[in-house]
């Protein structure tokens, strides 16, 4: 048995601070020659982990014990300043690493390599514009994997991620941030066939959005039997509808024999790609398209997406211009609007509605003779 020193991703490794040769090492684990074979030991990890708020949650791991070391380089880092060619001797890989290259790998949690995931993108930090496309592969069947996605000041932004299954191991993780900055994405899993257990964090990933469009509309609420079905929606791509208007329904699916919009069935053409044209009702309500994979006309229909209506004007578009892309950011936006002193404010997280008045709050921009205000509520939709 031989004693190792280096560095260890741990809960609160942050890939923007990464490790450098003028770093002490902060971890220490074993190397162990079983069945003519060197295998890695982690005593430490294997008793339990600690959580991204350092708390420390006592529990077995035995994927720590015996791990093979091309899993167990992804946050193991053995590393003694003196001699570098001992450090890449005990990474016990064929071809080793450079330090810089370790940083660049994503911390994946030990279920990630239980499952045998793999990654479209394998670098921590993820710099993009408007949109980012993430595949994820399994080589065991997972039942659903589950992103959200927050700001650095840990405003929920959740509403602007999606996820769809191309197959039966294959998923496409879609994010579309309201606006350039930073964001942290987080990916969960679920094995199928259980149901007892919550999801687990596979791994986290900073995104780094450098440009959105002018206006980000949010994307569609997925259930998970969409995942299930391996649905893929075509159209609409938005969360928010227009209220009292014909919108186009198009999604595809090789498992689902029946769909509909509130009790409105679509038709299926003989590529498996259902259509139709529903009314939308008025601002404030959903709509949800349901499926299933029965013939029978009676039988068990589950949920695959919803949609909010909301208050668009009749060129389609919000009645209102968003100043400086701010629509939905954090927990305030900076609206040019016509001269008005209340508002129809509707929240898309609840259903209650109420009246603003915002003289308080409003002051004159003579320039463009606008008014120029700002509300202080998360998620909410302005109407005149």
């Amino acid at each position: 048995m031989v004693t190792l020193s280096g560095f260890a991703k741990r809960s609160d490794f942050d890939p923007e601070i990464p490790y450098t040769p003028r770093d002490k090492p902060d971890h220490s684990w074993n190397a162990v020659f079983v069945e003519e074979d060197w295998r890695f030991v982690d005593c430490c990890w294997g008793a339990g982990w600690e959580d991204e708020e350092g708390r420390w949650n006592p529990k077995f791991e035995e994927f720590w014990f015996l791990t093979d070391p091309d899993k167990f380089i992804n946050d193991h880092y053995p590393w003694t300043s003196t001699d570098t060619k001992i450090s890449s001797n005990w990474q016990l890989l064929k071809q080793p690493i450079s330090l810089d290259e370790y940083n660049k790998i994503v911390k994946m949690a030990e279920v990630c390599r239980e499952w045998g995931i793999d990654l479209s993108h394998k670098e921590p930090i993820l710099i993009f514009r408007k949109e980012i496309h993430i595949t994820l592969g399994a080589s065991v069947l997972v039942r659903n994997i589950t992103a959200t996605m927050e700001t650095v000041d840990r405003v929920k932004m959740d509403q602007y991620t999606v996820v769809y299954r191309f197959d039966t191991l294959t998923f496409s993780i879609q994010c579309r941030p309201p606006s350039p900055g930073t964001y942290i994405l987080r990916i969960f899993g679920q094995r199928d066939g259980v149901l007892s257990h919550p999801p687990k964090l596979l791994l986290r990933y900073i995104l780094k959005c450098t440009d959105s469009n002018n206006y980000v509309k949010s994307l569609p609420y997925v259930y998970t039997h969409a995942q299930t079905y391996q649905c893929t929606l075509h159209e609409p791509n938005s969360r928010e509808l227009p209220s009292k208007s014909k919108v186009r329904i198009r999604l595809s699916s090789p498992h689902l024999r029946q769909v509909n919009v509130e009790n409105i069935p679509l038709e299926c053409d003989d590529n498996g790609t259902w259509e139709g044209t529903v009314q939308t009702p008025q601002a404030g309500e959903t709509i949800v398209i349901y499926g299933s994979t029965s013939d029978n006309v009676q039988g068990r229909f589950n949920s695959l997406y919803k949609f909010f209506i909301v208050w668009w004007t009749q060129n389609g578009s919000l009645p209102f211009t968003c100043y400086n892309n701010s629509f939905y950011w954090l927990n305030h936006f900076t609206i040019l609007l016509n001269y008005t002193k209340k508002l129809f404010v509707w929240s898309s997280c609840s259903t209650f509605h109420w009246f603003a008045d915002l003289r308080p709050h409003i002051k004159l921009d003579r320039d463009i003779d606008k008014w120029l205000f700002s509300l202080h509520f998360m998620k909410c939709h302005v109407f005149i």
